[in-house]
């Protein structure tokens, strides 16, 4: 049986920020090395067996039960990453001229080089439509921008960090050879066109933007057979210690229905804590 790396991702609040006062959300991932899963999922069924929910949603949970679940991922080798942003940081004024930027970004990527491109054809349609999607809210709403565009990838990036420095002991070493990235989606059977673009856009965003570039421990870098490394190095690449962007996301983007995942579900409730 494959070891794995496990990452789920969930989030909180409205990215539309729709209201007239101070609004925040966060986007929040629990990475669970596969020695740890079991231990996860033993804690979600019986939490929901002793509270009696069909899933844990940070949401319609006491703060004092919130609390017991942070105490319980505060005692495992789970890691957690948070992203926090408002409609301070994020104000609805400025944020038509920053899509147009990114959207202006898109066209030069198109321009520069094939093998550069953002999106998976660099056909004249998808860049037309990536432009659109990017630059204008009538293409894509602000809310799915901010969240799958804008907040997303970098979230990704860190949890990524995360991960290389938390589990960087030898211990944790084969974890690495597979790594899993599971969001809670947001319809059944069926990817929200957020999801899709994000799928689409990331592999191009992690290879062009040089803010994807990971700080890597001695402890691993210094391996040259870590599973880091040899199962996640680009086709051709001299370098021992390469790493693509497609083999690092081989296993794929899932977006699952949140009551069939424990990871979602502690995920969900550090969101919204």
């Amino acid at each position: 049986m494959a070891i794995e790396m496990w990452f789920f991702f969930d989030e909180s609040g409205d990215f539309g920020y729709p209201g007239a006062g101070f609004e925040s959300n966060m986007i929040a991932t629990v990475i669970v090395p596969d020695r740890e899963l079991e231990k996860v999922e033993s804690f979600v069924t019986d939490a929901k067996r002793r509270w009696h929910r069909h899933e844990l949603k940070g949401k319609k949970m006491s703060p004092a039960r919130r609390l017991q679940v942070c105490e319980f991922i505060a005692e495992t080798n789970v890691a957690v990453v948070v992203t926090i942003t408002d409609n301070l940081l994020v104000p609805g004024n400025g944020l038509t001229n920053y899509r147009l930027r990114q959207a202006a970004v898109v066209t030069e990527s198109y321009r520069r080089s094939e093998a550069r491109r953002l999106g998976d054809a660099g056909t004249l349609a998808t860049r037309n439509r990536l432009i659109g999607k990017f630059g204008l809210a009538d293409e894509l709403p602000n809310d799915a921008f901010i969240q799958f565009l804008m907040l997303m990838p970098i979230h990704f990036r860190d949890a990524i960090q995360a991960a290389l420095f938390y589990y960087r002991d030898d211990a944790f070493r084969d974890e690495f050879a597979r790594l899993r990235f599971i969001f809670d989606g947001k319809k059944v059977n069926e990817r929200a066109e957020g999801e899709e673009l994000l799928v689409e856009v990331l592999p191009g965003i992690m290879a062009r933007d040089h803010r994807f570039v990971w700080r890597v421990p001695s402890e691993i870098s210094n391996d040259h057979e870590h599973p880091y490394f040899t199962a996640h190095r680009y086709p051709g690449d001299d370098d021992p210690r390469g790493v693509g962007v497609r083999e690092l996301l081989r296993e794929g983007l899932q977006f699952e229905t949140s009551h069939e995942f424990a990871g979602i579900q502690l995920a969900d409730v550090v969101a919204y804590t």
